[in-house]
C-alpha cells in the first residue's frame, strides 16, 4: 500500500526503500531510494508537481521539481541545495545520522486504499476524536456505510475527500457547507497527524468526479446472526400487538436496528400518537 507520511527531516527518517519528498523554498525535491519502485515514484512526481505549484519561489518564479535517486545522482557535491536541508545530527548530539537500508524491494506494493471515517453527529462526542473510523486501510471500504444524513471523509494517502450527504446536518451544510465542513477536515488531520498539506476536496452527494465510488467495495451488506435474531424479534413483536384484541394503538414500538457496527433506537408511532403531538517539510512515499 502507498501511503503519504510526515517524518522528521534528517537522515535518520530516509530509508532505501522509500521515495521521500522536500518541501522546500526554493524547489521541490524528490528523493527515489535504490529499493523503491515506479509506483511509488510516479505517486511521489504527481505529488511534487502539485507542491511546486502551490507558492513561488524566492524569486517570484514558479518552484522547480528537482528529482534524483539513490546512488544515482544525489551525491552531496552535487545537490549540496538538497542535503543542506537534511540534519546530520540531532540537535545536542555528536552521534551522525545515517540512511537506513532495507533488504526487500518495495516491488509488490499495490495501490493506494483509501480509509473511510465518518463525522460524528453530535459535538460533544467530539472528547474522544470527532471522526470514527469505518476501514480497517488494508479492505476497501463499503459503500454500504454512506448514508445521506452523515458526513464522511476518505483518506486516499494523498488527498483528502469529504462527502457531504444531501440530508446531512443542516448546521454543517447551511448556505455553503465549505466553510463548515473544512474546518472539521482539518480536525481529522490534526488528530491522526496527517500530513496538514494534501489538498482537501470538498463534494456534495450527486456531484462526486469521474472514479470516487470505484474506491469502495459494492458488496451488499450481510446481516449478522445477532441483527437477524433482533430483526425476527422485532417482526414478533409487531404481529403480537396485532393481534391483541382491545388494545390502543398509540403504543410506541421500539426497533433494535444493528447497521454498520452502530446500535440504534428507531422509534415508532402511531398516527394517534402524531396527532397528539404537533517550515520546510519532509515526506515519505
Amino acid at each position: 500500500m502507498i501511503m503519504l507520511t510526515q517524518v522528521d527531516c534528517n537522515r535518520a527518517s530516509m530509508n532505501s526503500g522509500d521515495v521521500f519528498i522536500l518541501d522546500a523554498d526554493e524547489a521541490v525535491y524528490q528523493w527515489n531510494g535504490r529499493g523503491s519502485n515506479e509506483d511509488e515514484r510516479g505517486k511521489a512526481a504527481k505529488f511534487a508537481a502539485a507542491t511546486a505549484a502551490e507558492r513561488l519561489d524566492v524569486n517570484l518564479e514558479l518552484r522547480r521539481v528537482v528529482e534524483m535517486t539513490q546512488g544515482v545522482d544525489d551525491a552531496e557535491e552535487d545537490r549540496p541545495e538538497f542535503w543542506g536541508h537534511i540534519a546530520k545530527r540531532k540537535k545536542g548530539s555528536l552521534v551522525e545520522l545515517t540512511i537506513q537500508e532495507v533488504e526487500d524491494e518495495d516491488d509488490d506494493v499495490l495501490d493506494v486504499t483509501a480509509n473511510l471515517f465518518k463525522l460524528k453527529s453530535k459535538i460533544h462526542e467530539f472528547s474522544t476524536g470527532p471522526y470514527d473510523k469505518l476501514s480497517d486501510g488494508i479492505n476497501k471500504p463499503f459503500r454500504y456505510h454512506i448514508q445521506s444524513t452523515e458526513i464522511y471523509l476518505l483518506d486516499t494517502g494523498f488527498d483528502y475527500l469529504v462527502w457531504v450527504g444531501k440530508d446531512a446536518d443542516p448546521q454543517l451544510c447551511k448556505g455553503d457547507s465549505t466553510f463548515k465542513v473544512f474546518p472539521l477536515a482539518l480536525l481529522y488531520v490534526k488528530r491522526y497527524s496527517r500530513p496538514g498539506q494534501l489538498p482537501i476536496h470538498i463534494y456534495k452527494e450527486g456531484l462526486e468526479p469521474l472514479g470516487f465510488w470505484e474506491r469502495f467495495d459494492h458488496s451488499p451488506y450481510i446481516p449478522t446472526k445477532f441483527e437477524a435474531a433482533m430483526d425476527y424479534a422485532y417482526a414478533f413483536w409487531l404481529s403480537v400487538l396485532a393481534w391483541m384484541p382491545g388494545q390502543k394503538r398509540d403504543v410506541t414500538a421500539t426497533k433494535i436496528s444493528v447497521q454498520q457496527n452502530d446500535i440504534r433506537q428507531v422509534g415508532m408511532e402511531s398516527a394517534i400518537s402524531e396527532q397528539k403531538r404537533g517550515k520546510s517539510e519532509f515526506l515519505d512515499i
